[in-house]
């Protein structure tokens, strides 16, 4: 009897050791698809798109208060301190002058040609471009610039 009773200890003893590997590997399993599920996804780690209306620092008053696009009426800018003026200054008294649709390229070689604009970038027609698709984009009906045609942009009236 005594023989017996070793033996079903040690089969209990291995069944113990065996269920409670079992139960290791389970909870670290368990653990793991917890933890996966709760990291988060390289996407959802990116901040998430607000709806607050935009802003510009044109339309910041002095008073530090953002004022949205809609409420933002065209203000002129000051010419800066050495007499030039900035590059949209610039294509919008070029597309005012000529009173046609041009694109940027030209927009640039008339500032450029007429010394209302210097740069020493190197792609001074694609810098026009962006800045004149960003403020009809964020000013709308109220930007000095609309699109004419594809890359032809003419004075918004």
């Amino acid at each position: 009897m005594k023989k017996h009773t070793k033996t079903a200890k040690k089969e209990t003893k291995k069944s113990a050791k065996t269920n409670e590997t079992l139960e290791k590997n389970y909870m670290s399993t368990v653990k793991r698809v917890a933890l996966d599920a709760k990291a988060p996804s390289k996407k959802s780690m990116r901040l998430p798109r607000t709806k607050t209306p935009k802003t510009t620092d044109a339309a910041k008053k002095d008073d530090g208060v953002a004022r949205t696009a809609e409420d933002l009426v065209i203000i002129d800018k000051d010419e800066k301190k050495d007499g030039k003026m900035s590059g949209l200054d610039a294509a919008a008294k070029v597309l005012t002058e000529t009173g046609t649709a041009m694109n940027c390229g030209d927009i640039v070689k008339t500032a450029l040609d007429k010394g209302y604009w210097t740069t020493n970038g190197k792609t001074p027609a694609a810098t026009i471009y962006a800045a004149i698709i960003r403020e009809i984009a964020v000013k709308g009906s109220a930007a000095r610039f609309a699109k004419a045609d594809r890359g032809m942009f003419k004075i918004n009236q």
